[in-house]
């Protein structure tokens, strides 16, 4: 009788638990909250490429808000390019669009609700490019796992990337490796206290960065690798504490400028921010950030195809101009060297391992930085 019972209940909890899944127009959903008038789900994957997700789905003559993409939900999914999300979605849960390297938009019925990325939310989406859409009422992200992977980190944002007053603490790594970068406003993000370890690391486009008067913390590799790193403000007249490899490869020409001459003499007497900042490179004033966000692979007249590529990389030079190539992995290390002349080159990759690299074109003072995909 006893094993009756308990096969029983194993078969009563099997249906339950399958009673928490359900599809609705090709889109997958899993109960969250079921008490009556509460009811919510969270959006558990797509065979769509450009699903559209509602604020209120029916199952079963109930009715539940979407509040979530779950976790893993869209993870090495190949087949998604776009989501449009709802208001009431505020949640990108653990590694949701990880490696979703078609992804190149995420657009908002309305408004973009999301308060939350988790941890690995959109790693490695090399083709999303529309982070400041995301994140333009964002407060936390995730990033603190022990490997180091944050929630934008390999995406593909191009321009000015700006945080909204809203945001209050950033994970490890969240923004890193966005080659394409070129400036960073975080002004308005009064109440973001803490920069995280390798926010920014590997950026190697970004330029011009502003930071929030009230960071008192800037983490270890925070600006590591950031090879084109010119102009740094800081809006808080005390010196935030930092790491002796938060600007770890920063140009020894950087220039960081502060807000007036009281700051100018703390940052002057502060044996960390000297040993980087000389004080002839220690300045009061302020920078404006370019926020063109032309495409500057475009503007330098250069295309790459095919991507993903099986080995041979053609790139097609339009302005007939002599450039240098380097080919890196996304630890930085360079791994080819080749010189471009004439229309088209081609790089042979085929020695390399599957993944993601980068080809860094050098013409004459501008550089272009390419993501390329090795299958």
């Amino acid at each position: 009788m006893k094993k009756i019972l308990l096969l029983f209940i194993t078969v009563l909890t099997t249906i339950f638990a399958g009673a928490q899944d359900f599809t609705v127009g090709d889109i997958g959903y899993t109960i969250t909250v079921a008490d009556v008038g509460l009811e919510e789900v969270e959006v558990q994957g797509s065979t769509l490429a450009t699903p559209v997700v509602p604020s209120m789905v029916d199952n079963g003559g109930i009715t539940y808000t979407v509040t979530a993409i779950g976790a893993s939900a869209f993870k090495d999914n190949a087949t998604i390019m776009s989501i449009e999300l709802p208001v009431t979605v505020i949640t990108v849960g653990n590694a949701a669009f990880q490696s979703a390297v078609n992804l190149s938009a995420v657009n908002f019925t309305t408004t973009s609700g999301i308060t939350n990325v988790a941890l690995r939310g959109f790693l490695t989406c090399s083709s999303l490019t529309n982070i400041n859409d995301i994140i333009s009422v964002l407060e936390t992200t995730g990033g603190l796992g022990t490997n180091g992977n944050g929630a934008f980190n390999g995406c593909d944002h191009n321009g000015t990337l700006v945080t909204p007053s809203t945001f209050t603490s950033s994970g490890t790594s969240v923004f890193r490796s966005n080659v394409n970068m070129v400036a960073v406003d975080m002004s308005a993000s009064t109440s973001l206290l803490t920069l995280s370890n390798q926010t920014f690391q590997t950026c190697t486009s970004l330029a011009s960065v502003i930071l929030p008067s009230n960071m008192t913390t800037i983490g270890g590799s925070a600006f590591s690798g950031c090879t084109s790193l010119t102009s740094i403000q800081v809006n808080n007249p005390v010196p935030a504490v930092i790491d002796a490899n938060s600007f770890t490869n920063v140009p020894s020409t950087a220039i960081l400028y502060v807000p007036d001459a009281t700051a100018e003499t703390a940052y002057e007497a502060d044996a960390n921010w000297l040993a980087i900042f000389d004080a002839s490179r220690i300045v009061v004033g302020s920078i404006t950030l370019n926020t063109n966000s032309e495409n500057i692979e475009q503007k330098l007249g250069f295309s790459f195809y095919p991507n993903p590529t099986n080995g041979i990389v053609s790139i097609k030079n339009s302005k007939v101009e002599n450039a240098n190539v380097t080919v890196y992995d996304l630890n930085g290390r360079a791994l080819l060297r080749n010189t471009l002349n004439g229309t088209l080159s081609e790089i042979n990759i085929s020695s390399l391992a599957s993944g993601v690299y980068l080809f860094k074109v050098q013409v004459g003072n501008s550089t272009l930085t390419k993501r390329i995909i090795k299958q």
